[in-house]
């Protein structure tokens, strides 16, 4: 029995790894045409169905081993405040609050529990290939950056492909952007590479 519980105590760990380095890579890259704003709402989606798997994985592992596990860090009590403040704000400010859910209050909120919960999941050992995973996103996003400052970039061909109405300008970022794309980086070229 012992050997079961060490097998799905492992393949947790590998799915809780594979969602986490799965949103982290395709966050900041992927465009899906799933409504009107490709851009914003795709990213929206990873996010939410992001916090829903962990959470549900983090449920699951915590009914398992019957003990609450939860890792603090110094980010742990702002990430932990910032989601409440968020679900504070959705609910005194807004007549329609699920519409706020789907939103950028809910980004945060979604957000939060990925951090609370990934972080609780995640060994050292697999911190440390999740910090080397956001390399790649990285230089995507650095190299699809240069593209458009050279006129040939995403928006060309997503407008060539799908048909869609992007600008073709060296603004445009597949991040959302070219803010959001300097925080990204910024954040992984302040990261300690183990």
């Amino acid at each position: 029995m012992k050997s079961v519980s060490t097998k799905v105590h492992e393949k947790m760990h590998s799915v809780v790894l594979i969602t986490l380095l799965g949103t982290a890579i395709l966050l900041p890259l992927l465009i899906l045409p799933l409504s009107d704003n490709f851009l914003l709402n795709s990213k929206f989606f990873i996010v939410f169905i992001a916090a829903f798997v962990m959470f549900l994985l983090w449920s699951l592992y915590t009914a398992a081993k019957k003990t609450v596990q939860l890792t603090l860090s110094p980010f742990f009590a702002p990430v932990c405040v910032l989601a409440i403040l968020s679900l504070v704000s959705v609910v005194l400010n807004n007549t329609y609050i699920v519409s706020s859910l789907v939103n950028y209050g809910g980004l945060f909120i979604a957000l939060a529990i990925l951090f609370v919960t990934g972080s609780s999941l995640l060994t050292q050992k697999e911190s440390k290939v999740f910090v080397h995973a956001l390399i790649l996103p990285g230089l995507l996003l650095s190299v699809f950056t240069f593209a458009e400052l050279l006129g040939w970039g995403p928006s060309r061909i997503f407008n060539g492909l799908l048909s869609t109405q992007f600008p073709n300008s060296p603004l445009f970022s597949v991040s959302g952007s070219p803010l959001i794309a300097a925080e990204f980086l910024f954040v992984l070229l302040s990261l300690p590479l183990p």
